[in-house]
C-alpha cells in the first residue's frame, strides 16, 4: 500500500493506522500489507532533469545495490555541502536521516528527492541515534537484490507487531520508509477534503468522514497481497487527530458498491 504525501505529512505512522475485518478487532495496515511513502512533488513534476536524475539513481540501485548517503545532526548547519557531496556521487542509492519534522532533516529529504534518491528511511521519533542506524546498515547489507527492501521492512513490522522486543524489531515499530519507484509512476488526482462527501454521493460510496473507516482499501474478494493502493493526502487528513479505527469500505454483499479506481476520492489502483 502506498501513501502519496506531502512533506508535511511524511512522518505520519501510515503503517501504524488500523482497520477492521468484519466484526474483527482492528488491526495494523502493516499487517496485511507493505506500506510505504511516495513523493508527489517529484511524480508530478515537469521538470526533465528531475526525472532524469530519478531514473539514474533507480538504475544504479538495481545496478550497485544500497549504498547510503547519511545525514546527521552534524550537517544540520551544511546542508549545501551535504547535497553538493551527494551529488558528487552517483553510486549513493539511499538515505538514512532524523524524522523530517524540523528544517534540517526536512530540507535534507527534499535535497535527497531533489537528487533522484528513491528509498529513505528515517525514526520518526526524531534523530536517528546511532545504534538504530548500525541496525538499519546491517539489514541493507543483509538484503541480497534492492528490490526485496519493501518486504524485508514489511516482515520487520510484522515481527514487531508479533510482540518481539529485539533492538531491530523496536525499530521497526517507528520506521519512515519511502520507497519511490520511477518506473511507477501513479497517475492520480487529489480531491479537496470538502468534495469527499459529494463523492461518495455520486458513487454510492460511504466513509470518507467516518474515524472507523479508512477511504481506498480494497474490498472483500479482491487480491489484497497484491493491491497497491495511492492514498492521496486528502484521504489521510480526515484521520488526523481521530480515531484510526478503519474498515474495508465497498465490500460486495454489504450494500454498497467497491470503490474503484479513480472513484472514491479518486484513490488509483492497481491488482
Amino acid at each position: 500500500m502506498e501513501f502519496i504525501l506531502p512533506f508535511d505529512l511524511m512522518n505520519h505512522d501510515v503503517a501504524g493506522l488500523t482497520f477492521a475485518v468484519g466484526d474483527g478487532e482492528p488491526t495494523p495496515l502493516s499487517l496485511r500489507y507493505g506500506v510505504h511513502l511516495r513523493s508527489p512533488e517529484r511524480m508530478r513534476t515537469d521538470n526533465a532533469v528531475v526525472r532524469q536524475q530519478w531514473q539514474r539513481r533507480w538504475a544504479a540501485l538495481k545496478q550497485h545495490g544500497i549504498t547510503v548517503h547519511a545525514w546527521r545532526e552534524a550537517d544540520t548547519r551544511r546542508l549545501r555541502a551535504w547535497q553538493i557531496a551527494l551529488a558528487g556521487e552517483a553510486d549513493r542509492t539511499a538515505v538514512l536521516l532524523d524524522a523530517p519534522t524540523g528544517a534540517p532533516a526536512l530540507e535534507a529529504l527534499k535535497a535527497a528527492i531533489a537528487e533522484g534518491l528513491g528509498p529513505a528511511v528515517w525514526d520518526r521519533r526524531g534523530v536517528f541515534k546511532g545504534e538504530r542506524r548500525e541496525v538499519v546498515t546491517a539489514v541493507f547489507a543483509a538484503v541480497a537484490m534492492p528490490v526485496q527492501l519493501p518486504s524485508v521492512i514489511r516482515s520487520m513490522r510484522l515481527n514487531a507487531e508479533s510482540g518481539a522486543e529485539d533492538a531491530v524489531q523496536y525499530l521497526a515499530r517507528n520506521v519512515g520508509f519511502l520507497w519511490d519507484d520511477p518506473t511507477r509512476v501513479v497517475d492520480f488526482q487529489t480531491t479537496d477534503p470538502g468534495d469527499l462527501a459529494s463523492e461518495e454521493h455520486r458513487h454510492g460510496c460511504t466513509g470518507a468522514h467516518d474515524p472507523r473507516r479508512l477511504p481506498g482499501l480494497p474490498g472483500h474478494g479482491q487480491r489484497s497481497g497484491h493491491a497497491v493502493r495511492a492514498v492521496p493526502a486528502a484521504a489521510l487528513a480526515s484521520f488526523q487527530g481521530r480515531s484510526t479505527r478503519a474498515r474495508a469500505v465497498g465490500r460486495p454483499g454489504d450494500g454498497m458498491p467497491p470503490c474503484g479506481p479513480r472513484r472514491c476520492h479518486r484513490v488509483p489502483a492497481r491488482v
